[in-house]
This record gives structure tokens, C-alpha cells and sequence, in this order.
């Protein structure tokens, strides 16, 4: 009686599932396959490497061997996908098999990177539903926090896209590394910024090589505590994220 008085509010502050694939990150996700699970992620559990998902991100659930099988567009408020059980009556892999380990991913749509696959994602649920990673068709799963901080990809070799792609730690009370990637020789102008706009260090400023960089900010003596602004421009690409200084 206490799950279905928590799952009877909660169906009341979800988003309609959104299985709309007109034009997305992960554009080929399984769907109406059989039994379903239900996923549901409060805006306040979600953590993308220190910042909030925004509009046009999107949260997926693949299975081991790397199949879709449920997809969402974030659309700034707590979200409801279906996560689908495989077709048994076809012999094409298209879903869960009941017990299967559920391995998240998210797509940052402003700074162009994903989150998830490669490194998981870290993920607890509220205790009142089903509380670990494996599937169970119709089963309710309440995500009680989903931390994401290291990109898909982010191994060696050279990055396919530009991306900022966060600062460890963050918060943090002197200093903290801010990476990015380049898939080409740019010009690279880092900066940070407080929350009135004014420009307290710049960073990088020069022509760099294709590749992966994490450059350290720290702060000056008698910088307030308080949320900054750090923002690249790697050629015609430009993306920005919060950090929190603590003295």
C-alpha cells in the first residue's frame, strides 16, 4: 500500500511517456515490443556532471548486448519512460530478457557529448519500488538519484566532436580540473566568469591540437564563495557550465 500511494502522487507530477522519434540522439530505440517496466526520474535526482539536464536532452535504457529499449526527451520536469521486454514471438533481439541489467545513457544536447555505456551511470532508486538495475516487466522503478559524469567515448584516440566535457570536483574549495575535447586543430579561448559577468581568469587562449585537455582553475586568494560560469570557444563551437566555489 505504500508503493501505490507513492506511485498514485508521482503519476500525478510525471511527463506523458515520449516515444516520438522524429529527430533524435538515440534514433533507433525498440518500442511496443511486449510487457513493458516503468522508469520514472525527478528533475531534482539527475546530476549531468555538475549541471541539470536541460531541453532536448534525452535519457536511454539499453540492454547488455546494446540494444534501446526505452527513450525519453527531457522536457524539464520529471520525466516517465517505458523500458520494453523482447518480442518473444519474433527471433530478432529487440528488448529485455526478464533479469538483464539495465545500463543507462544520456545525451547532453548543448554541449554535444554523451554520458553512460562505456562508463555507467550511477543510479539508486527509492527503496519502496524495484530498487536495483535488473529488469522486470511491470515492475516500477523510482530513481532516487542519476549521477553521470564521464562521457561515451572518452577513452584514446581523437574525439569525434567537441565538447566541454565538465570540471572535477564540483563543487570544490581552491582548485578544480575543467576538461574538454577537440576533433580538430582550433583556435581555444577558455574563460570564467562570475554570476554578475565579469571575467575572473582566462584559461587558454592559443591555437591547440586535435585531442583531450583538462585544465586546472584555481582560484584566487579572497574569491567569494559561489557559483561561476566557465565558457569555451573552440573555432565556431561554444559551450559554457556551472561550477561552485566553497571556502
Amino acid at each position: 500500500m505504500k508503493a501505490f500511494s507513492a506511485l498514485a502522487v508521482l503519476v500525478l507530477l510525471v511527463s506523458p511517456f515520449n516515444s516520438s522519434h522524429a529527430s533524435t540522439h538515440f534514433d533507433s530505440c525498440s518500442e511496443r515490443t511486449g510487457r513493458s517496466a516503468t522508469l520514472i526520474v525527478p528533475a531534482s535526482a539527475i546530476d549531468l556532471n555538475g549541471a541539470d539536464m536541460q531541453l532536448e536532452d534525452e535519457l536511454a535504457i539499453f540492454t547488455p548486448e546494446g540494444i534501446c529499449a526505452g527513450w525519453a526527451s527531457w522536457d524539464g520536469t520529471n520525466v516517465a519512460l517505458a523500458v520494453w521486454e523482447d518480442n518473444p514471438m519474433t527471433s530478432a533481439v529487440d528488448g529485455f530478457v526478464p533479469g538483464e541489467t539495465m545500463e543507462y545513457a544520456v545525451w547532453d544536447e548543448s554541449a554535444g557529448i554523451e554520458y553512460g555505456r562505456e562508463a555507467p551511470v550511477d543510479v539508486t532508486y527509492h527503496a519502496a519500488f524495484e530498487n536495483d538495475d535488473l529488469f522486470v516487466p511491470e515492475a516500477v522503478y523510482l530513481v532516487s538519484s542519476l549521477v553521470a559524469t564521464t562521457p561515451f567515448g572518452s577513452g584514446a584516440g581523437t574525439p569525434l566532436t567537441f565538447a566541454l566535457t565538465g570540471n572535477y570536483p564540483n563543487p570544490f574549495s581552491d582548485r578544480t580540473s575543467i576538461g574538454y575535447e577537440l576533433p580538430q586543430d582550433s583556435m581555444v579561448k577558455l574563460e570564467v566568469y562570475n554570476m554578475l559577468g565579469h571575467r575572473v581568469a582566462v584559461l587558454v587562449h592559443e591555437m591547440q591540437s586535435a585531442g583531450r585537455y583538462e585544465i586546472e582553475f584555481t582560484a584566487a586568494s579572497g574569491t567569494s564563495s559561489g557559483m561561476y560560469v566557465y565558457r569555451l570557444q573552440a573555432g565556431s563551437y561554444v559551450s559554457h557550465r556551472k561550477m561552485v566555489l566553497v571556502n
